[in-house]
């Protein structure tokens, strides 16, 4: 069935209008057809060739300006000689500011190789934003945070269309940009681009995090600087000595680098710490303070791929003793300070004075087996531990005393029988004169017991506080 002429070209507009880069390229072989072979084509009139011939001409000049015509950085780079040709593209962003040329390779670092003094390194910078301590955990020895993890680097093999940023064709020189105005690209662009190769020490656990899609965000500069962001949820191990539970101090380094590239080929930075107190310090049982890593922190060596940079933050998270203070110390040290009110207790009444000491011999037993249980593990005891097993030796030293008390007691008990059994006799007031000087002997004891005992405790915790703060 043969087509009017004007069917043609309402057909080519249409279809333009749904799928203008195809429809595009029809256009140019109509024209080509025509030029070559006139007889093939149905007959147009001129009006419709000359609306063809227009608009295949406009397309061209808009095809020439997205290539790289005028004063882009394409025809800077790549006309510079007059004879060099254009680069293919592969892939732009939507408005063709930023776009990936056919030679590019993700796989490839941009680290720059034409300084003739050698390979300058790649600089990789490293920041922290919205950050948040989740969990310190004292016996699995990890820490879990919540951080939208930073990255931003350089990579001048982007190609920019900088006649869409000045139109009037001058362009600034690089150095005189100032800051970069960060432009947000599509994500689409992140699966094609160089990523850094980048590690975490000691890591347990890394996890994006999503809502209805992956929490990431890309952005580039003029500058040929790359912005990317994503939402993380990191675990990472932090070896941590308990010897000084719960008076303890103990810091924590988060140090990530490169995996391949040493500190010859790429560096890392960290330009931007985390920010503190965050919404989770109030349940944490440490205060946590952020600070940059030691110059010594700022690399590590593997066994025989040489010295590789890192950057990152070292956490120094002091433990909040209040709880402690008021849970153990506090009780312990009283019953204590109560165990010397049996030395006050006349030597014959055994029933009270023993059932008071049993009673807090006992308590601080289980207050020691509770603290066993719930303390994290050390090597030997930890500071509380100490604490309460001295509190329990002082409480067994009243016992002990009173032990000798009755010890002396008995004696005299077995030594008058004796006496009895011999048919010594004694009178009356050889009698009351024995057992008064027995009885001012076991209120010296007592006293002098009295007076040792908080002496030899308070001196005690005198050395127990100093040790703990040094």
């Amino acid at each position: 069935m043969k087509m009017c002429p004007s069917a043609w070209i309402f057909v080519l507009l249409l279809l333009e209008a749904m799928f203008p880069i195809a429809i595009g390229n029809m256009e140019n072989l109509v024209l080509t057809t025509l030029d070559q072979s006139p007889d093939l084509i149905p007959e147009i009139s001129e009006d419709e060739l000359q609306l063809l011939q227009s608009k295949n001409h406009r397309s061209k000049e808009k095809a020439g300006k997205s290539m790289g015509h005028g004063n882009t950085p394409l025809n800077r780079i790549h006309h510079s000689h007059g004879t060099a040709q254009k680069p293919i593209l592969t892939y732009c962003t939507m408005n063709n500011l930023f776009c990936l040329a056919s030679n590019y390779s993700k796989y490839v670092p941009p680290i720059d190789t034409t300084k003739k003094e050698g390979i300058k390194p790649l600089d990789v910078s490293i920041g922290f934003d919205n950050f948040e301590i989740l969990k310190i955990d004292d016996r699995d020895f990890t820490v879990e945070i919540n951080a939208y993890l930073i990255v931003k680097w350089r990579d001048t093999r982007v190609i920019i269309d900088f006649a869409q940023l000045y139109p009037d064709g001058v362009v600034p020189n690089e150095d005189l940009l100032g800051a970069p105005d960060w432009i947000p690209v599509e994500l689409e662009m992140v699966s094609k681009l160089w990523l850094p190769d980048s590690e975490i020490l000691r890591l347990k656990g890394f996890h994006s995090l999503s809502v209805l899609e992956r929490l990431q965000g890309l952005w580039m500069s003029v500058r040929h600087e790359v912005l990317y962001v994503v939402a993380t949820r990191i675990r990472f191990m932090c070896p941590m000595n308990y010897a000084k539970f719960p008076i303890d101090i103990q810091t924590c380094k988060f140090q990530i680098g490169s995996f391949n590239y040493d500190n010859t080929k790429m560096r890392y930075h960290t330009y931007y710490l985390p920010k503190l107190p965050n919404a989770t310090e109030s349940i944490l049982d440490f205060e946590v303070h952020i600070k940059p890593l030691l110059p010594t922190e700022r690399y590590y060596l593997p066994q025989e791929t040489g010295n590789y940079s890192v950057a990152g933050f070292r956490m120094v998270m002091e433990r909040k003793i209040s709880h402690y203070v008021i849970t153990y110390y506090l009780p312990s040290g009283l019953f204590v300070v109560v165990s010397w009110a049996s030395f006050l207790i006349p030597a014959d009444d055994i029933q009270g004075r023993m059932a008071l000491l049993v009673t807090l011999f006992l308590v601080l037993v289980n207050i020691f087996n509770a603290i066993t249980t719930n303390s994290p593990k050390a090597d030997g005891l930890n500071a509380l531990q100490a604490w309460i097993i001295t509190c329990i030796f002082f409480v067994f030293g009243a016992l002990l005393e009173y032990s000798v008390i009755l010890l002396q007691l008995k004696l005299h008990s077995i030594q008058k029988c004796a006496n009895d059994i011999n048919g010594a006799s004694a009178s009356n007031g050889t009698l009351s004169v024995k057992v008064l000087r027995k009885n001012q002997m076991v209120a010296r004891f007592d006293l002098v017991c009295l007076v040792f005992f908080p002496l030899l405790f308070l001196l005690f915790t005198s050395v127990y506080c100093l040790v703990m703060i040094i």
